[in-house]
């Protein structure tokens, strides 16, 4: 569940300034076609040679004269010619201004727009030498199935039909078109991941705005490709669009809607979870998901005052190689599928609602997101492996009527490069069997550089950030680190226009847990139990997403199925119970969040603050 440290966090800016300004609109065309090649209006001092026809040239009027046709009118506007469709403003939005400006290094687009050049024939598309390989990307393969984008030499020229871009009337690329091509040219140009997952998701968010603009039956892909290209700095020169084709849209609309605040605004309430963990041995039988023992851990999530449950099924995988998924893990898949629907079962009598995340497990050990099936055959197999697999716990939970799905966790080797389009019809196959929201469980190091959430409703992040850089932080130095981390992930949020939830959250007991949060309390030795160490941790990191209406909520890492067990992890592991971390998380679930809407006059009455672990009572004041 945990990642790797990356470089430290550095604040975002909460708006952005480089989206490209909307086209001006179009001219009013006559209702009857011209029998000439449109005559451009004079340029300053220029006179009209028009005005200077002899009759022998104004009889060429009544011949045809290659006119160019002319397309059927648009939901009854003026018929348009040879020009690319242009939407008017919606009411007092700036299309593509309103977007959040991540930190740097990603660029300001008005930095990076060349200037305007004279129209040149549309047959080919020329990219320039390839530029030296960014730290990361040596050796990256395109997708094989493009065959219209090839990796770029000094010599190459590359040809890029419109239709590829696919951009469908929701403003978002299906599998196969704009999102994979602009993916290609990243891997292709070189460029740095995060600057190219910005620069993709303005040209997404700039399309949609479009869509939505008066002519909505058009869509502007040649605007949308050029705001993504441009932005990696590749000059293209895009033909006149055919008629759009029917397209299957990988990205269909979401049952939320796209706001950075549309969990609030649908009145969802906020999540207070906790990720129960299975009893991972064969040798406690009894104890798991659907036992007697599992009701007790949702009792005592009930009691502090959680509203979700986060359930962690398994799939196996060999090695960092594989060519399938193992549905089996400790006990016959059959077994365990009767016993997460009797878990999802047990947490709706209680009113709990749940998230069903299904994790992939390396036996030989190695971390999931390094996952590397080879070449591209080998990533087909891998994709239609995991395809099965997925498919499957969405039919557990669409049968158990699940409240949220997500689709993945850490996969970074597959969701951050050009091979994240095969996932998108993964995620369409999903929305087919479960009708449910989704979200992906990206690690927080990462998160950025994913390149599927515009397919998906919630943004999912493992927050394991550090909230400091140094052992011995101050409480108002890890509170600080806090603020920064909700700063970045709102800026996120709104850019995206997709609404946050942490489907991880978690610090280990001991001293400094905040510095390196990710690491796996199993490797530890001659470590110091400091409980007060991880309370701090966790008030730091939840109190600024409280007030965030972009944060759907947090689930805590973790309880067990069975809460007397004290086998699964060693006394400064991760779990909260019965620790100071616990009054923590009380306090924090029972007061009033963001994201539950509007405060009431009253709401607080009859609420006191947890001062015993263990203990869910009223206590007298010491």
């Amino acid at each position: 569940m945990l990642g790797l440290p990356p470089a430290p966090l550095e604040e975002l800016d909460d708006e952005l300034d480089g989206a490209p300004p909307a086209p001006p609109p179009l001219e009013e065309l006559d209702d009857e076609v011209v029998d000439a090649p449109p005559v451009p209006a004079p340029l300053d001092d220029e006179v009209d040679e028009d005005e200077e026809l002899d009759d022998e040239d104004e009889a060429l009027d009544d011949e045809v004269v290659d006119a160019p046709p002319v397309p059927a009118p648009l939901d009854d506007e003026d018929d348009v010619v040879d020009a690319p469709p242009v939407p008017a403003p919606l009411d007092d939005d700036v299309l593509a201004t309103e977007l959040v400006e991540a930190a740097p290094p990603f660029p300001v687009l008005e930095d990076v727009l060349p200037p305007p050049a004279p129209p040149t024939p549309p047959e080919l598309l020329e990219v320039p030498a390839p530029l030296p390989p960014e730290p990361g990307l040596e050796g990256a393969t395109p997708v094989a199935h493009a065959p219209t984008v090839a990796a770029p030499s000094a010599s190459t020229v590359v040809m890029i039909q419109p239709a590829d871009l696919g951009f469908t009337r929701m403003g978002r690329p299906p599998e196969g078109s704009g999102g994979e091509l602009a993916a290609e040219l990243r891997t292709f140009a070189h460029v740095k991941p995060s600057r190219f997952a910005v620069a993709q998701r303005r040209a997404l968010l700039y399309a949609g705005r479009v869509q939505r603009a008066k002519r909505s039956s058009m869509v502007a892909p040649a605007t949308a490709l050029s705001v993504a290209l441009l932005t990696t700095c590749v000059p293209v020169t895009v033909p006149e669009p055919p008629a759009p084709a029917e397209t299957v849209d990988a990205d269909a609309p979401t049952p939320l809607g796209a706001r950075a605040d549309a969990w609030t605004e649908r009145g969802l309430g906020g999540i207070r979870g906790v990720t129960i963990g299975p009893i991972e041995s064969q040798l406690h039988q009894g104890v798991g998901y659907g036992s007697p023992a599992y009701e007790r851990t949702l009792d005592e999530i009930a009691r502090m005052g959680g509203t979700w449950v986060s359930l962690t099924p398994f799939g196996r995988t060999w090695d960092l190689r594989p060519t399938g998924i193992d549905l089996t893990f400790e006990a016959p898949f059959a077994e365990n599928r009767r016993a997460v629907l009797a878990g999802i079962r047990q947490a709706h009598a209680r009113g709990l609602r749940v998230l069903l995340v299904p994790h992939l497990w390396v036996e030989t050990g190695g971390w999931r997101a390094l996952i590397d099936p080879g070449d591209d055959a080998g990533w087909a197999r891998w994709a239609e492996a995991y395809r099965a697999f997925l498919l499957t716990w969405a039919e557990v939970a669409r049968e158990g009527e699940v409240d949220l799905l997500s689709v993945g966790v850490e996969l970074r080797s597959w969701v951050t490069t050009p091979r994240a389009a095969s996932m998108l019809g993964i995620i369409a196959d999903v929305r087919a069997v479960y009708p449910g929201p989704l979200t992906y469980s990206a690690n927080w190091d990462d998160v950025e550089d994913t390149l599927i959430f515009t397919a998906l409703d919630l943004i999912g992040i493992n927050a394991f950030y550090p909230l400091a850089e140094h052992d011995g932080a101050s409480r108002a130095e890890l509170r600080a680190g806090g603020q920064r981390v909700a700063a970045r992930i709102g800026a996120f949020a709104r850019a995206m226009e997709r609404p946050v939830v942490l489907t991880e959250i978690g610090y280990t007991t001991r001293t400094d847990p905040a510095v390196r949060p990710w690491e796996w309390p199993d490797g530890m030795q001659n470590v110091h139990v400091d409980e007060a160490a991880q309370a701090e941790a966790y008030g730091a990191l939840i109190a600024p997403f409280l007030e965030a209406r972009w944060c759907a909520g947090l689930f805590v890492w973790r309880l067990y199925a069975d809460p007397d067990d004290v086998s699964q992890e060693a006394e400064w592991g991760f779990s909260p119970r019965g620790k100071l971390a616990e009054l923590v998380l009380r306090d924090a679930f029972t007061a009033r969040w963001a994201a539950d809407g509007p405060r009431v006059v009253g709401d607080a009455l009859g609420r006191q603050r947890a001062r015993t672990p263990g203990f869910f009572g009223w206590e007298r004041q010491p």
